[in-house]
């Protein structure tokens, strides 16, 4: 994998000082390679709300928390940036895409502390349901850090999201709780409402904010989606319709081999 990006890299290099492609198609591509590479977590993108309960089953210490998901840009990363309005014990947890997608990290901002948290192994940080679609996601502090963190998040279904922060004091212990997040997407009404779905179209997401541009609307899923449409509609409409283009060609193309 690591060799197929090195040639990639450098195969798109050269390209570009051949003057065959341009930096700006270059940038598009890697960034929708980073966003693909979240793309099973970023369904948890727009506002939650629920309980923490450091024991489960018990309302000792539990309190009310409100969540809010959205995507953030940079020239060389992609993040998915989680903030918890209580701020108790998690103030924000930021997973970043880097690269061209293949590397993947996450930062734990609590009250009074930051951690660097990776994956961790595949076989345990993404366990597949019937529908081969990821469900949960795994992030663990590093070997020397003392004691450890680990934060799960897990998707229940399209409306419930499950969220873990255990702490190990050894690494000979096991993981021990510090709160759990049992979170319900926001204004969601369990019975079917028949709206359409609505594509985000810088991530591909579910389209909740509607924008507008050469006269026509398109919709985003959040906030920082919202700030790269603004800077530039014409080249995110752009985007949008090469990548909708590709799609229907690829589709075209594996409907004539059959």
């Amino acid at each position: 994998m690591i060799l197929q990006g090195v040639y990639l890299l450098t195969a798109l290099a050269g390209a570009v000082a051949c003057g065959l492609i341009s930096d700006e198609l270059i940038s598009d591509e890697f960034q929708e390679r980073r966003i693909d590479a979240l793309a099973e977590i970023g369904f948890c993108v727009g506002a939650w709300q629920g309980a923490a309960q450091p024991q489960r089953g018990s309302s000792r210490g539990a309190f009310a928390e409100q969540l809010d998901v959205q995507w953030r840009f940079a020239e060389d990363s992609t993040q998915l940036q989680l903030d918890f309005r209580s701020g108790r014990p998690i103030t924000q947890l930021v997973i970043v895409s880097s690269d061209s997608g293949q590397h993947i990290s996450a930062v734990l901002q609590q009250q009074d502390s930051q951690s660097l948290l990776m994956p961790a192994e595949m076989a345990d940080s993404r366990r597949t349901a019937k529908s081969d679609q990821v469900s949960r996601w795994v992030f663990t502090s590093q070997q020397d850090q003392l004691p450890g963190l680990r934060v799960t998040l897990q998707r229940i279904s399209e409306i419930r999201l499950l969220l873990l922060l255990e702490q190990q004091q050894q690494r000979s212990l096991p993981w021990q709780r510090i709160m759990e997040y049992g979170m319900t997407r926001k204004g969601h009404r369990l019975a079917g409402d028949g709206r359409q779905f609505r594509e985000c179209l810088i991530t591909g997401g579910q389209g909740a904010i509607e924008v507008k541009h050469a006269g026509k609307s398109w919709f985003v899923c959040c906030q920082g989606c919202r700030q790269v449409f603004d800077e530039d509609p014409a080249a995110a409409v752009a985007a949008y319709e090469r990548k909708v283009s590709a799609q229907k060609s690829k589709v075209g193309t594996a409907t004539g081999r059959q």
